[in-house]
Formats: structure tokens, sequence, C-alpha cells
């Protein structure tokens, strides 16, 4: 046994060779971060309630107010675009062309539909209550949420 831990101790280069083998072990266990379960991304509610935090912390930081509430709206929940592939057949007979169309949605490996693409709700209104905000005050949370939400200033209220 010791001359064998001899003979690859006297290799040139081991010290590469087992940093090599560790990482490509370390990556063969190392999660490969999906989770096919849907658990990554949050409700639409758990996502509203994270939204309104934000723009409640956002709102005191540019007023500098205490008493700040926010109220959101959203316009739906998640839109998912899942992997699939169409096939179209075209039948044609004289002068009739019967065409056929076929959608699949790929699966993955538990049988659950593979997601290419996430969108997550979008906001569709916002309620702030600002105690003691002036007109300047409220001009400016206008401003930040017609931008910051990609919505008109009809959609919001700031009320004091």
């Amino acid at each position: 046994m010791s001359e064998l831990i001899n003979k690859i101790k006297g290799v040139k280069g081991i010290g590469y060779i087992a940093v090599g083998l560790t990482a490509a072990l370390v990556l063969l266990l190392w999660p490969s971060g999906s989770q096919s379960d849907g658990s990554a991304l949050p409700t639409a509610d758990e996502y509203r309630e994270m939204v309104e935090a934000q723009t409640t912390e956002l709102i005191r930081s540019l007023t500098g107010l205490k008493g700040v509430a926010v109220q959101i709206t959203l316009e739906s929940g998640y839109e998912y675009t899942f992997a699939s592939d169409k096939y179209v057949t075209e039948n044609t007979a004289g002068t009739t062309t019967t065409r056929d169309t076929k959608t699949e949605i790929f699966a993955s490996g538990d049988g659950s539909a593979v997601i290419t693409k996430q969108k997550p709700p979008a906001v569709a209104g916002v309620a702030v209550v600002c105690k003691g905000a002036d007109a300047e005050q409220r001009l400016k949370i206008i401003s930040l949420l017609t931008a910051l939400y990609d919505i008109g200033s009809n959609r919001i209220s700031v009320q004091t």
C-alpha cells in the first residue's frame, strides 16, 4: 500500500489531477438550481405583498415620511410560456386543402411541463395613503409610481 502511495506521489502534476477530479466531483454533486415543483416563484398574493412592501419603503425614502401605506392591485397572475412543438399537416385533394395543427407541450422527467418563460403579474393600480404629504411630495410619488410600474397617473391615487 505504501508503495502505491509513493508511486502516486512521484507522478508529475498529480496535484493538478487531484484538483481537476475534485472540481468534477463538486460539479456532479452540485444542485442544478432548476425546480420542477413550481416553488421557485411566489404566489400572486405573495408577489403583491412583496411589491407593496418594496413600494412602501421606496416612498418612505423618497418623502422621509413614516406614515405610508400602499395597496397594489394586479391585473392577473403569472403568465407562463411552455416549451412546445407545433406540427402542421396539409392535405390537398383537388381544390380542397385540409390543415391539421397539433401542439405538443414538452414535459420534464417527472412529468411536469417545461416552462421557458415566466412573466410576473402586471400592476393595474396603486393606492397610497401618506400622512402629512404636501402637494409636491404627492406629485413625486405619482411620478415615481408611473415610471416604476409603467401605468398611467389615472391608475394611481395618493391620499393624505
